[in-house]
């Protein structure tokens, strides 16, 4: 990954133990995700997001990536969500960069590698599989 790390796209499984989220289940050891996610994130990073900072200039940041289940529970997000599987992150602009968040949006529709894209207010969550098909969705 040219522009993030592991950890920055990866909200509640954190390097320390102490860092994890305090009622997170994950068990694996540490640096060590549930099968598939890091695979999963990596082709999301790849796929989407370093195409974007190429464009942008390196101007986003990471706000939310994967998620235990339970974190993605307290979020509201469902059983099935993206963030459970690495599948999906929250991105904005990196404040006073010039760009907006439909800025990012359109980057992101232009360059045609996501399944859903959702644009709020302040952030874009977007999501891509690294199996099967993308459906290109777009919700504002």
């Amino acid at each position: 990954m040219k522009y993030f790390t592991k950890e920055e796209v990866i909200r509640c499984y954190r390097e320390r133990k102490e860092d994890r989220c305090k009622e997170c289940r994950l068990t694996q050891a540490v640096k060590k995700l549930p099968n598939g996610i890091e695979e999963n994130m990596e082709a999301l990073v790849t796929e989407v997001l370093e195409p974007v900072c190429e464009k942008l200039g390196n101007e986003i940041v990471v706000l939310s990536g994967f998620r235990c289940p339970l974190e993605n529970r307290r979020q509201g997000g469902s059983n099935d969500s993206p963030a459970v599987k690495g599948e999906a992150v929250e991105i904005a602009p990196v404040q006073d960069s010039g760009f907006t968040v439909l800025d990012l949006a359109r980057v992101i529709e232009e360059l045609g590698k996501y399944d859903e894209l959702i644009v709020y207010p302040t952030y874009v969550r977007v999501s891509y599989k690294r199996q099967g098909g993308n459906r290109k969705e777009v919700k504002r």
